[in-house]
């Protein structure tokens, strides 16, 4: 039975104390935020997967598999008639359930489009932290291999343990690592700084942009819900700031030339504050992510 959250979410409920972990976890390191959380155990069950499966309308981009023999295979698909109309690329659900008993994990990008308490607890983040925030879920089957072999995300990410239990293994952040999503050798999990956490349903753990890591299954089917927290990137700034002030560039002769317009454009720029176009960058990155699936695993 899926427990519906009716309250609106807020960062209280996952983290005990928000003063101490935006000062000294976030950005940081990696932690164990919570062993029982508020509403986490339930939030999402491997019944809601199958029955949204068996709906028979969720299409290939929302719907990824790793893993599994062979390994790597697509996802297959098939075309229904859905009010009178072929659509094509909707998920097979007898290829998913194949792909799930030879071991596979199954990713379920962007569950927030289609589970209420989740976009409420996404929607209610975004504009505390000021950021795109983005929900995808990971059933996976019994096993003792890694979900996906160590990587690194290009963004913040909260886990939480709805169902099953997950070993999780984390490195500390190294200056040198990539931005993005990729995989890591052996030597960015060294012991120094490594966290080592058994997530049981509940359980929150909060992995910085940058923190190598990767997952195990064990003995049952697990389930959890990665939250992706993506910062608006520069450009997402310079495009926020170009449109506050485009009005003033528009307005600027042209046969006052280059000083003309560099008059007009500084003049206009001056007047904008970060707090003016923090919105706008947040919309974009949110925008950005409307079918991104950034976080690994």
């Amino acid at each position: 039975m899926t427990v519906h959250i009716t309250t609106p979410w807020a960062l209280d409920r996952l983290v005990p104390d928000i003063d101490e972990f935006m000062g000294s976890v976030w950005r940081r390191r990696p932690q164990v935020l919570a062993t029982c959380a508020e509403g986490v155990a339930g939030l999402l069950t491997e019944d809601d997967i199958w029955r949204q499966l068996d709906c028979g309308l969720l299409s290939r981009p929302y719907v990824a598999a790793f893993g599994g023999t062979p390994a790597g295979a697509a996802m297959p698909t098939r075309t229904r008639l859905v009010e009178g109309h072929e659509v094509d690329d909707l998920v097979d659900v007898r290829g998913a359930r194949r792909a799930f008993e030879s071991g596979a994990t199954l990713k379920f990008n962007r569950i927030d489009h289609w589970h209420l308490p989740i976009r409420e607890m996404v929607d209610e983040l975004a504009e505390f932290l000021d950021a795109g925030v983005v929900a995808h879920a990971f059933l996976s089957p019994p096993g003792d291999e890694p979900v996906i072999t160590a990587h690194l995300d290009g963004v913040h990410v909260l886990i939480l343990q709805t169902a099953g239990v997950k070993d999780w293994v984390a490195g500390r952040l190294k200056p040198d690592l990539p931005s993005g999503s990729v995989f890591c050798g052996d030597g960015d999990l060294d012991q120094v700084g490594r966290l080592t956490a058994r997530l049981r349903p509940g359980a929150v753990l909060y992995l910085p942009h940058g923190s190598p890591h990767y997952a195990l299954a064990r003995s049952e089917i697990s389930l959890h819900v990665a939250i992706e927290v993506q910062d608006p990137a520069p450009w997402d700034y310079v495009q926020a700031y170009s449109s506050h002030v485009r009005s003033a560039i528009d307005r600027a002769p042209a046969s006052h030339g280059a000083a003309g317009f560099l008059e007009r454009f500084t003049s206009a720029l001056d007047s904008v504050s970060h707090q003016d176009i923090l919105p706008e960058a947040v919309r974009t990155v949110s925008s950005r992510t409307l079918v991104a699936a950034h976080h690994l695993g």
